[in-house]
C-alpha cells in the first residue's frame, strides 16, 4: 500500500530555539541601528557671506562670521594727525570681540610683538597654536611733514585678496573662519572687507577662499557592518556562533 503524502503539522520548536531565534533578533536590530549610526557622518558646510566694505581711516568694520547679530570681530583703522608736530599716522588692525574667539598671527622674535598673519587662499585654518587674542597693526602709515618722512610697514601693506585666519565660538564650541580683505597704503592706510566664511562642523578646518562644500577629508568613522549570522546557526546556539565567529574572523563568508 502507497503511503499518503499529507502535510502534518510542522515540529514545535524546542524552547532553546525560541530563545536563540529571539536573541538573533535582538541582535540583529541592534547591529543594524549601530551599523547605520556609523555610517552617517555629519555634513560639512561652508556658510559664506560676500562683503564690499571699505575701512576708511577713523572708522570700524564689525564681522559677523555666522550672522547671528553678534559680533564675532572687529575691523578698526586708527588715524591720528597732530598739527603742531605734522605727524600724521594711521593703523589698520583686527581684534576679537567675543571671548574665546582668537586670529592667526605670528610673533616677531625681536620685538614679541604679535601681528595678524596675512595668509594667502588655499591655507587650512584648524586647531594650532598660532591663534592670538590680540594682535597688533596689521599695516600702520607714519608720516612727518617736518622730517619728510613717509612710511608704511606691517605685513599687510599694498595686500591683495589676503585672509585672516578665525577661530570663534558659537554656542560654546570652537569654529574656524577667514575674512578677505584688501589694504592699501597708498597716503593713509584703508581697506575694503571683500568676504567672509565659517565651517558650519564645530573643530573642522576650513580652507582659505572655499566658499562651498568642503575638500577637508571626513575621517567620520564608517566601519562597514558585519556578515550577519544565519538564523539556522543561531537557532543552533553557542557552538554554532563559535564557528560563525571564527570564520568572520577569517574571512570566511
Amino acid at each position: 500500500m502507497k503511503r499518503s503524502l499529507r502535510a502534518g503539522k510542522p515540529a514545535p520548536l524546542s524552547d532553546l530555539v525560541h530563545r536563540n531565534l529571539n536573541m538573533y533578533a535582538l541582535a540583529a536590530t541592534a547591529a543594524g541601528v549601530g551599523a547605520l549610526a556609523m555610517t552617517q557622518p555629519a555634513e560639512a558646510k561652508i556658510v559664506y557671506t560676500p562683503a564690499n566694505v571699505s575701512i576708511t581711516p577713523g572708522t570700524t568694520v564689525p564681522i559677523d562670521l555666522n550672522n547671528d547679530g553678534t559680533v564675532d570681530f572687529n575691523l578698526t583703522n586708527w588715524n591720528s594727525k597732530a598739527q603742531s608736530s605734522g605727524i600724521v599716522s594711521s593703523s589698520l588692525s583686527a581684534q576679537p570681540a567675543q571671548p574665546g574667539n582668537a586670529i592667526w598671527g605670528y610673533v616677531n622674535r625681536k620685538s614679541h610683538v604679535v601681528s595678524a598673519a596675512a595668509l594667502p587662499a588655499g591655507f587650512q585654518i584648524a586647531a594650532n597654536k598660532r591663534f592670538h587674542i590680540f594682535t597688533n597693526s596689521m599695516a600702520g602709515r607714519y608720516a612727518n611733514a617736518f622730517e619728510h618722512e613717509d612710511t608704511c610697514r606691517g605685513k599687510w601693506q599694498q595686500a591683495s585678496k589676503k585672509y585672516l585666519g578665525l577661530r570663534f565660538m558659537i554656542n560654546g564650541r570652537v569654529h574656524y573662519g577667514w575674512a578677505r580683505l584688501d589694504v592699501s597704503c597708498n597716503g593713509n592706510v584703508s581697506g575694503t572687507l571683500t568676504g567672509y566664511a565659517y565651517e558650519s562642523i564645530p573643530n573642522k578646518p576650513i580652507i582659505t577662499g572655499k566658499t562651498k562644500g568642503s575638500d577637508i577629508e571626513d575621517h567620520t568613522f564608517t566601519a562597514s557592518a558585519p556578515e550577519p549570522a544565519t538564523l539556522w546557526s543561531l537557532a543552533l546556539g553557542s557552538p554554532a556562533l563559535s564557528v560563525w565567529r571564527r570564520n568572520q574572523s577569517i574571512g570566511i563568508r
